[in-house]
């Protein structure tokens, strides 16, 4: 069990783009906020590519701190398990505020299909998932 922010969102103001945290504390699994961020903050071309060694830092990381960390292929199935969080977060809140980015649904949406979520909560894995 993690405490984590729950409220994290890359923003494009004036051309730059930053990070805001929404001040949402919750407790739960590393892997929400970490697919969240992961999901929303990257070009989805630039997921796909860094996404594995981008979790695999983030678990070293947890390791360093004292914090119980999994192996890659649980740390990998949890990333993917939480990605429904990703997409059904900015589903929620889309046009809810001027300053949200309008590109956070296709990433996550991108990312959900790209890892198969659906097949990683079920069990019932798509034989065209990428092992990437």
């Amino acid at each position: 069990m993690t405490t984590f922010g729950g409220g994290r969102h890359p923003q494009d103001r004036s051309g730059r783009i930053g990070f805001c945290d929404w001040q949402v504390v919750m407790r739960g699994s590393w892997a929400f906020d970490v697919s969240y961020t992961i999901a929303t903050s990257l070009a989805v071309a630039d997921r796909r590519d860094w996404e594995r060694e981008l979790l695999a830092f983030y678990v070293e990381k947890l390791a360093v701190a004292g914090g119980t960390a999994p192996d890659s292929d649980t740390a990998w199935l949890s990333y993917r398990q939480q990605m429904y969080w990703s997409y059904f977060g900015w589903l929620l809140s889309i046009g809810r505020s001027a300053i949200q980015p309008k590109f956070q649904p296709a990433r996550a949406s991108n990312a959900l299909l790209d890892l198969d979520t659906l097949g990683a909560v079920t069990g019932t894995f798509r034989d065209d998932t990428p092992d990437r």
